[in-house]
């Protein structure tokens, strides 16, 4: 394959996944990782692809946010295996937080067995999750509802979050970097993620693999001011031991 083909399919199959890793793309081309890093570096100079660590995205994915379709086809065994670790933390007769998110939509489904659980979202299909499940007092705050998302943002979901304080707030993210934190494309999702980890005793970040190495437009917070991440076997060991080094506790399922 010449390298003009191959940097078209390149780019073929990043607006495909809309996310590629250099090992991955370099074994389905047949070629190095060091060819597939030339190729990624010079898609980048001509503003073809934004490049993130070890791979790259499409561009404008900095100011995009994925539709909620792809987040929730993508890695569902790993986000059960998270939630499934995240309600070990949960005790009978806390207040806990569930960020809109498809990872805390899992976390959702599993709540069942309360007898005393108060839980607090702002995603419409959580709440539809756990309306009529015995032992949880719901609470869904207001805003507007980020169509093809189904969660719920701007000024009336902030007031709602000046009056609470939770036990944990399960934080969800698309996007995290070792030196830019976690990230969002929407500066109101930032101002209320931003928000709901200041009301929280603890915050757990859930996130699969897939979530590491992604950069986008508004910062949310740095990845030490969260008191545990929860993500899955996918992540780099090298990824894992960074996390690791800036202090916050990692568990990996």
């Amino acid at each position: 394959m010449l390298p003009a083909e191959r940097r078209k399919r390149i780019l073929e199959i990043i607006k495909k996944e809309e996310k590629v890793e250099i090992e991955p793309l370099a074994t389905e081309l047949g070629v190095s990782p060091m060819t597939v890093r030339r190729d990624l570096n010079l898609l980048e100079r001509q503003g073809l692809v934004e490049r993130t660590h070890g791979g790259a995205l499409p561009v404008g994915s900095l100011l995009q946010e994925t539709t909620y379709q792809t987040k929730q086809a993508a890695h569902r065994e790993a986000k059960r295996r998270i939630a499934a670790e995240a309600l070990s933390l949960i005790r009978e007769g806390q207040v806990i937080l569930l960020d809109a998110g498809t990872t805390t939509l899992e976390i959702a489904r599993q709540l069942k067995g309360f007898s005393d659980l108060t839980v607090i979202t702002n995603d419409l299909k959580i709440a539809l999750e756990l309306f009529d499940v015995d032992g949880v007092t719901l609470y869904c705050t207001g805003g507007r509802v980020q169509k093809n998302l189904g969660s719920l943002i701007g000024p009336p979901t902030l007031q709602f979050m000046e009056s609470i304080r939770v036990d944990i707030t399960f934080l969800a993210a698309s996007s995290i970097d070792v030196v830019w934190g976690i990230t969002t494309p929407v500066m109101e999702k930032a101002q209320i993620k931003r928000r709901m980890m200041a009301v929280a005793e603890q915050v757990v970040l859930v996130a699969d693999h897939s979530k590491f190495g992604n950069k986008a437009f508004c910062q949310i917070a740095r990845l030490e001011e969260v008191d545990l991440l929860i993500t899955d076997d996918g992540l780099a060991t090298d990824m894992v031991r960074q996390l690791q080094e800036l202090g916050l506790e990692t568990r990996v399922v």
